[in-house]
């Protein structure tokens, strides 16, 4: 993922401090591709979406990254803006979700160290209710009059079309499957009807 900031109509790259990502591209099967000072976070095989949340009761930025998987996970990460100054190498294509892919038998010391593991991820298969889960897609920050509900992300899977939520709390994160959508409210616009 790269960042760019448009600024009185000039564009400024990013430039994470002390960071060296020629370690990471030299991994690659010997592929040695030049790093980009604006590239934060590497390692991602298709990133459908992601978003950036406020951090509860604070100023902080939370990037929430869906990760599609190849043939067996799906993925979510959910870095802190302060981690985002940080060489954070998320796995593709060494790791799928917090797995070693089935095409490498074995990888480097330095891959192994390197590879963040997900918060959240979910196999490529049948759910409880015969749906079958393959993409995970990112949606929004969801506002109710329920507490229980306010303030969550929710991300739906394109083939099982289920309804996940990520909750960020203190205390950590909490994940959630809706077995019954009817029970959202839809009082609220914040979220992107895509």
């Amino acid at each position: 993922l790269r960042f760019s900031i448009n600024q009185n109509n000039s564009e400024i790259s990013l430039k994470p401090s002390g960071i060296n990502f020629d370690p990471i591209y030299n991994l690659r099967n010997d592929v040695n591709a030049s790093s980009l000072d604006s590239i934060f976070l590497s390692g991602f095989r298709n990133p459908w979406n992601f978003s950036i949340l406020n951090k509860p009761n604070t100023d902080e930025k939370i990037y929430v990254i869906g990760d599609v998987g190849q043939s067996k996970y799906e993925e979510i990460n959910i870095v802190k803006e302060q981690e985002a100054l940080s060489s954070l190498y998320f796995g593709w294509p060494f790791y799928e979700g917090p797995f070693l892919s089935p095409y490498f038998n074995d990888v480097s010391d330095a891959v192994k160290e390197s590879h963040r593991v997900p918060d959240f991820y979910y196999e490529h298969k049948e759910n409880d209710t015969g749906g079958f889960r393959c993409a995970i897609i990112l949606g929004g920050e969801y506002s109710s009059k329920y507490d229980y509900q306010n303030g969550v992300f929710l991300f739906t899977d394109w083939c099982s079309s289920e309804i996940f939520s990520l909750k960020i709390t203190p205390n950590g994160n909490e994940f959630f499957v809706y077995e019954d959508v009817q029970i959202l409210n839809y009082e609220s616009n914040t979220i992107n009807p895509n």
